[in-house]
């Protein structure tokens, strides 16, 4: 929003709360807006009292200005009936509060999950690579890793990758998955001499 659009907005609040305070109303000539009913009761009788301003209730947010508005929105909501009950609006994302490396880690590891489920095995295990390198002991970056190095036919690492997923968690989620690929993939031994496809 630019700065002239700003000031506007300030000037006519301005100008809205002084008329509120003086209780004058400029003269409208606006047909598409007409004045609200409260300007079109006819005046009262001169030996009516006067109301007590103190005791009238205004608006609730026809004097408040839009920061306190938002203010008024974030704040928690209580009841207090029997005992206090307290609501807010939902708190940030839980992601927010985890230290730099886990949130790094964190990222990298979903945006190799997404090139892994677009068959982009070089860009997931580059990813999963990275999450490693932030959390060098997690399972299911591991165990991704592994996924993504078998489908590049790397299977000597990605043996390594399962062995050591089973190392971290022996009775995880993927742990099944993991022994049948170590029994399924060959070991660096057994593929004469040690290199991968």
């Amino acid at each position: 929003m630019n700065s002239s659009w700003i000031r506007l907005i300030l000037v006519t609040e301005l100008a809205l709360s002084a008329q509120a305070q003086t209780g004058t109303n400029p003269p409208s000539t606006n047909t598409i807006f007409p004045p609200p009913a409260s300007l079109n009761r006819p005046p009262s009788p001169p030996d009516a009292p006067l109301p007590n301003l103190d005791s009238v209730p205004s608006p609730p947010d026809a004097t408040k200005s839009k920061v306190r508005r938002a203010v008024d929105r974030l704040a928690p909501n209580c009841a207090d009936v029997v005992y206090r009950s307290c609501w807010s609006s939902p708190g940030p994302d839980p992601s927010a509060r985890l230290p730099e490396a886990q949130r790094e880690a964190q990222r990298n590891r979903e945006a190799g999950e997404i090139y892994y489920k677009d068959k982009n095995y070089r860009g997931s295990e580059s990813r999963f690579r990275e999450a490693l390198r932030y959390e060098p002991a997690d399972p299911v970056a591991t165990f991704e890793l592994a996924q993504s190095l078998e489908k590049l036919g790397k299977s000597a690492e990605a043996r390594d990758g399962y062995q050591a997923y089973l190392r971290i968690l022996p009775n995880g989620p993927s742990a099944a998955g993991a022994k049948k690929a170590v029994k399924r993939l060959p070991s660096p031994s057994s593929s004469g001499n040690g290199k991968t496809l």
